[in-house]
């Protein structure tokens, strides 16, 4: 590992005084701890140390190109428990290795019309996602594309064949498989609780996302529609409006995913749902942001695609600890957000506090602690963050987060990432 780490500093140093590239990266410490009391996900544990290294070039009639390493290795953790951490590969495969990645390769044409992205890289769109929020971004293998015809307008295309996300993804975090294979699947029909990746992969095989998508921004407004196609599998469309100004802050959402292609001949699995929500915050002063949110998900007996793909669009969830442990048929989620800046005291210094109450249908949910169906009619979920940045570099961040269903089945997360950017 320190021969590894050697190597990243070294190419660096090379790179840095030549002005045909850019060199960026970061280094990150951290330390998990995951509690879980069930015998589904065991108890887990990893220190870890992380360095991303980026060298891109300068662009050349608006033609550039990136690539980016990226090393995870594990300083100490258990070997046989810590696939729940989500960090090392093959999360659900029971192998725990470190691992070294050619994270992004890709050339780019960047003008004041349009943006074109070839090759791997990371992403941002309301369900594909680099979801930045742990050791290593999220990766995929794709086309990318985004027209500026207006001022207000940005058109977006593309097509994605291939994720690696330490933690998002469903198969191997540290390596690119399709998107099938990655994919987040939940289901439950009240008296068993699975997540059939395996069999959903089974009839569709590897396939991947195409997705278009528009905004429209102006003054206080913002309007967005997408469609994400997922081939063989379900298609999902969403729209949202946010109305934002300098003390206020709303947004209502709309999204609908229905079964494709083989996964819809199949019959054997349904992708139907229904996914509506609402938010409203303001600043109570400079210093202190509320934010009160709102989900709900319809009655159908469906396939849960949650976060599949390192996109968390819904607006009100459990901070750090995402929709595991329950299913969401029939389900309403209020969120209450608390944030407040603490720089008068301590510059750079933020704190988060959330809270949210996850009203269920124990109709469709299961007793994980008694492993009976007609289980858990809701959960609280709860955490607070707390983010120093001692400057642009230098960064600490510290997360203690849990929830606990009607059975009394709880887990916590601690997790703290000190990270350095050059």
């Amino acid at each position: 590992m320190r021969l590894l780490f050697l190597l990243f500093f070294t190419v660096l140093r090379l790179l840095a005084s030549d002005d045909l590239f850019k060199v960026s990266g970061d280094v990150r410490l951290a330390y998990i701890d995951y509690k879980y009391d069930d015998s589904f996900f065991p108890d887990s544990y990893a220190g870890v140390a992380s360095a991303k290294l980026s060298i891109e070039t300068k662009k050349y009639r608006d033609i550039y190109a990136k690539v980016s390493f990226t090393t995870v290795q594990g300083i100490d953790h258990d070997s046989n428990k810590q696939a729940m951490t989500y960090i090392f590969s093959e999360t659900w495969k029971g192998v725990n290795d470190s691992y070294t990645l050619l994270q992004e390769s890709y050339i780019g044409y960047e003008s004041s019309l349009l943006s074109l992205k070839i090759g791997r890289q990371e992403m941002l769109t309301p369900y594909i996602d680099t979801d930045d929020y742990y050791i290593s971004p999220n990766s995929f293998e794709a086309i990318t594309l985004q027209l500026r015809p207006l001022k207000e307008v940005i058109l977006h295309a593309g097509y994605v064949d291939k994720m690696s996300g330490p933690w998002d993804a469903s198969y191997d975090g540290a390596d690119f498989h399709s998107m099938s294979r990655q994919a987040w699947i939940h289901y439950s029909d009240g008296t068993k609780d699975t997540y059939p990746v395996d069999a959903v992969y089974a009839i569709v095989g590897d396939q991947g996302i195409s997705y278009l998508g528009a905004s429209y921004e102006k003054d206080a407004h913002k309007l967005q529609l997408w469609d994400n196609y997922a081939h063989e599998m379900f298609n999902t469309i969403m729209a949202q409006y946010n109305y934002k100004n300098k003390y206020f802050d709303a947004a209502v959402q709309y999204s609908t995913k229905r079964e494709v292609g083989k996964l819809k001949d199949a019959s054997a699995y349904r992708v139907h749902y229904d996914v509506y929500g609402a938010r409203v915050g303001g600043n109570i002063n400079d210093k202190w942001n509320l934010d009160l949110a709102y989900t709900g998900v319809s009655d159908d007996d469906s396939l849960h695609f949650f976060g599949s793909w390192g996109g968390y669009p819904e607006f009100a969830s459990g901070m750090a600890v995402s929709y595991f442990d329950t299913y969401l048929r029939d389900a309403n989620i209020y969120a209450l957000t608390s944030k407040h800046d603490l720089s008068t005291m301590i510059n750079g210094l933020r704190i988060k506090l959330k809270y949210a109450y996850y009203d269920l249908n124990s109709d469709y949910t299961i007793n994980v602690k008694k492993n009976t169906p007609n289980g858990d009619g809701y959960m609280h979920a709860y955490g607070i963050q707390t983010d120093y940045d001692y400057n642009k570099q230098l960064s600490f961040k510290v997360i203690i987060a849990g929830r606990e269903l009607e059975s009394g089945n709880q887990s916590q997360l601690f997790r703290s990432i000190l990270k350095y950017k050059f």
